[in-house]
């Protein structure tokens, strides 16, 4: 754990080559009445940070690629049960009718 201020107390710093990620962030307030701030850090160089949001994104996009598919699948077979729903109503009418 690690303890700051306020103002360092963000889930995500960004400074000139390093990245800070805060996570379980807690106010803690000090026996003589000072607030800090403690913390979870994980620390990035710029570089592996952008590496890491880059490896995200493209998971997300496969995942929204699996949704979308999985979305299509469910679109269609909604529309055969639609279409075989209409068949059955005609086969009733011509049973009705007859026919």
């Amino acid at each position: 754990m690690v303890q700051g201020s306020k103002e360092q107390a963000k889930e995500r710093i960004i400074g000139k080559d390093t990245v800070y990620i805060h996570k379980n962030i807690r106010k803690i307030e000090t026996d003589d009445g000072v607030e800090i701030y403690e913390y979870e850090e994980i620390q990035y160089d710029k570089d592996e940070y952008i590496e890491l949001l880059s490896t995200s994104s493209d998971l997300l996009g496969q995942q929204l690629a699996m949704s979308k598919m999985e979305n299509f699948k469910k679109d269609m077979a909604i529309k055969q049960l639609g279409m075989a729903q209409v068949e059955n109503r005609l086969a009733i009418m011509k049973l009705q009718k007859g026919e």
